[in-house]
């Protein structure tokens, strides 16, 4: 995967099923599909450009499920499991796939907490629908995130130059149980000792 990227799902975590009204939802409360203009910071002391990325991003069963794609070569994409706390890298060119537990950056990107705090700050539109605007601090960081009353996160910034992302596309509906599971005929792979996990397996 780009690790570059991960601030990006990083900030996705700030989708989700409706809390107190002083807090945004945590998950969708509807079964959605949302296509997302990813932004990564320029890296190395600017050797290295800012770059866009587009990332879908499907959930199933009010938020429990997620399918990210387009971070990843040769169309390798992650399903986590919210519920369970694990994640399966897939990667169709190689016809395999890795469970792995997800990791802390993962979990800090898709799991909203109590210990973050909340402040509202207004609402805007972000790709035709309307969403409130939330000032976001928490042990990693601080931010701001555009969260629709039903739980899809719209946009999501990092006050630290961190990159964000931004909605460009938004469609409801249904989501195929296939999406949420690796293919019948791919092989498990074992995850080797010492990997971190979200990295890349070797040779990859």
């Amino acid at each position: 995967m780009h690790t570059r990227f991960l601030v990006a799902l990083g900030v996705l975590a700030l989708s989700g099923a409706a809390w107190a009204q002083d807090r945004p939802p945590v998950a969708p409360t509807r079964d959605v599909m949302v296509t997302y203009k990813a932004t990564a910071p320029a890296q190395a002391g600017g050797r290295v450009p800012q770059g866009t990325q587009d990332i879908r991003v499907a959930t199933t069963q009010g938020g429990r499920l997620m399918r990210v794609e387009g971070m990843g070569a040769g169309g390798a994409y992650v399903i986590v499991d919210r519920t369970t706390q694990r994640m399966v890298m897939v990667m169709p060119q190689d016809r395999r796939f890795m469970e792995m537990p997800v990791n802390d950056a993962f979990a800090r990107g898709f799991v909203l907490n109590e210990g973050m705090t909340f402040v509202k700050r207004g609402a805007e539109t972000v790709a035709g629908l309307k969403c409130t605007v939330w000032e976001v601090t928490s042990r990693e960081g601080a931010g701001s995130a555009c969260v629709t009353d039903d739980g899809v996160l719209l946009r999501g910034r990092g006050n630290d130059g961190k990159g964000g992302i931004e909605a460009t596309a938004v469609r409801y509906g249904p989501q195929p149980a296939a999406l949420f599971r690796p293919p019948a005929d791919f092989t498990k792979l074992e995850m080797p000792a010492g990997m971190a996990p979200g990295a890349r397996p070797p040779g990859r």
